[in-house]
């Protein structure tokens, strides 16, 4: 089940949102500063997380009226990106790879408007985790991968994994209380992150083949003189 604009506002304005806005945004932050602060080009629902430069909705997310000029955002479908070959830096998804109906083709129109050393960073629902159990927050709804599934994925696509990882660690209890309080909490063992973390957060580089100049030499049959 796919999830609209109007319950993602309305959970990044909540005790539990505000927790995930500042855990990503701080991901997003490292991720831009690994790119020397090049443009991030962000697709799903990337809009409160400040580091992203430019904002590709899909149809069905949505938009809603935006007064804040200085914010740019493109309504898309993800199946046909409004950009020239080659033109993106680095892309970040949230709230996109899990409801996307072809993985594959999507993930080779990435590969097509990213640079040769283009980047993209993934937040996706953790499968082992606790948060895609519970519909009360949105990484609850579409399809949810594990670590290892989303690296054979895009091994697959021709990019390849820089780093893989874990966050939000914590449950998804959307209290004021729980959110005033969270920080004091002790940190999950790392043995056990899999299991109780809400996303797979992923680097990956646009793999780019390299063409061998030099033929092969070619084996040839000559006829036998009887």
């Amino acid at each position: 089940m796919t999830i609209d604009i109007v319950e993602l506002v309305e959970f990044y304005n909540s005790p539990l949102g505000e927790i995930v806005n500042s855990r990503l945004s701080t991901l997003i932050e490292d991720f831009k500063k690994k790119q020397s602060n090049k443009s991030l080009t962000g697709i799903g629902y990337t809009l409160p997380f400040d580091p992203v430069d430019l904002h590709f909705i899909p149809h069905h997310i949505g938009v809603m009226q935006n007064h804040d000029n200085n914010v740019k955002t493109v309504l898309i479908d993800d199946q046909i990106l409004p950009l020239e070959d080659e033109s993106v830096d680095a892309f970040v998804m949230v709230h996109m790879f899990e409801h996307v109906q072809e993985p594959r083709r999507f993930l080779r129109e990435i590969w097509r408007c990213l640079k040769s050393n283009g980047r993209i960073l993934m937040v996706i629902p953790n499968r082992r985790g606790f948060w895609a159990r519970f519909e009360n927050n949105p990484f609850g709804h579409g399809q949810p991968f594990s670590k290892k599934q989303i690296r054979q994925v895009l091994k697959d696509n021709m990019f390849t994994c820089t780093s893989t990882g874990y966050a939000l660690s914590a449950p998804p209890i959307n209290h004021a209380w729980f959110a005033a309080h969270v920080q004091t909490l002790p940190p999950v063992p790392k043995i056990l992150l899999h299991k109780f973390s809400g996303v797979v957060v992923v680097e990956a580089i646009k793999q780019v083949c390299a063409v061998s100049l030099k033929a092969k030499p070619r084996i040839r049959f000559l006829p036998k003189v009887i």
